[in-house]
């Protein structure tokens, strides 16, 4: 963090800076209890890129930020992090925004457009667990029952979701897909305790050097 400090400091662009900041905003999240400090920086990255040519946005300092919010039960302001997030450019086409958006509105009780933003997402090449679980939980809270529902829940544990009460309620404790993935996430759980907790810092991936973004 004091490395990443430094360099924001010291950058020689808006652009580079605000990755900086975005940055020393993640390695706060990593720490229990520092959301603070953490929506601090991811503020400090949105305010460095405003008014740049093209009405820039910094997408990714705005999503954490509407997760927070939305952790927060701020579901409302979750949204407007999220719209804003999705003026920038997403590689991915913005499967994580998408589900995320999807999140925030299902929580709202707006449950049409959860299936909307979710069924987006599962649309999409490299679609996550995340993604077909949320459409599958939303698809059952407006009532269906159906095979639609069961392919999104087998498919949140293919793609290595673990067991949720929702999947096990709909597919059935017994249900192969569950038992797998309730294998593995013991699996994950035992590498986690063997590992003793040890991570890697933030930086390990290197920081460019120029004005480029880090995100290209």
């Amino acid at each position: 963090a004091e490395t990443l400090g430094f360099l924001a400091g010291r950058a020689h662009t808006a652009v580079l800076a605000a990755d900086l900041q975005y940055l020393l905003g993640a390695e706060a999240a990593r720490d229990e209890g520092s959301g603070r400090r953490a929506a601090r920086h991811y503020r400090a990255a949105v305010s460095l890129v405003e008014g740049l040519p093209g009405d820039a946005v910094h997408g990714k300092a705005l999503l954490e930020l509407g997760k927070i919010a939305l952790g927060r039960e701020g579901a409302v302001d979750a949204l407007k992090y999220f719209r804003s997030a999705s003026k920038d450019t997403w590689p991915d086409g913005g499967i994580e925004l998408l589900v995320w958006t999807g999140k925030a509105t299902q929580k709202l009780g707006r449950l049409e457009d959860a299936v909307k933003f979710y069924s987006q997402a599962v649309a999409m090449p490299g679609a996550t667990a995340d993604a077909h679980h949320g459409l599958a939980t939303t698809l059952v809270a407006m009532g269906y029952k159906n095979d639609e529902v069961r392919v999104h829940f087998e498919k949140s544990l293919e793609l290595g979701l673990d067991p949720t009460p929702e999947a096990e309620a709909y597919l059935g404790p017994a249900h192969p897909g569950l038992l797998r993935a309730a294998q593995a996430a013991a699996w994950k759980e035992q590498q986690r305790a063997a590992a003793g907790g040890q991570r890697g810092g933030i930086m390990s991936s290197g920081v460019p050097s120029g004005g480029q973004s880090l995100f290209q």
